[in-house]
């Protein structure tokens, strides 16, 4: 969405590095995101937290705060691995295009400064 906004509004070289640190900032939250359920994906099975409450229910009964702090503990089911390609889970997919995504996003900013300058 930060993406389309910035192409819609066309800013200038201030504006584009706002919006380009936005989308670089996604970028790492969604990355830090992906790469925690990648990690509670390959703990061993004894390592492996106790399932939880389901998020329905903890936004319905929980303040908002402590529903993410429940979240963040993960839960057994957030471990298992229902499909892969190519050796990787949908989460370390996930993980491998933000990455993506982000470095890209911080390559066309700097490359479009020097063109700039």
């Amino acid at each position: 969405m930060i993406g389309l906004l910035a192409a819609i509004h066309g800013p200038g070289n201030a504006g584009r590095w706002i919006y380009g640190l936005l989308l670089a900032l996604g970028g790492g939250a969604g990355g830090f995101l992906a790469g925690r359920h990648v990690w509670l994906q390959n703990l061993p099975a004894d390592q492996v937290p106790d399932c939880g409450m389901g998020l329905n229910y903890m936004l319905d009964t929980m303040p908002f705060l402590q529903v993410l702090q429940e979240v963040f503990y993960g839960s057994g089911e957030c471990a298992e691995v229902y499909w892969r390609f190519l050796g990787l889970s949908m989460a370390g997919w996930t993980f491998v295009w933000y990455l993506v995504f982000t470095i890209g996003t911080i390559v066309v900013l700097v490359h479009a400064s020097r063109a700039k300058a």
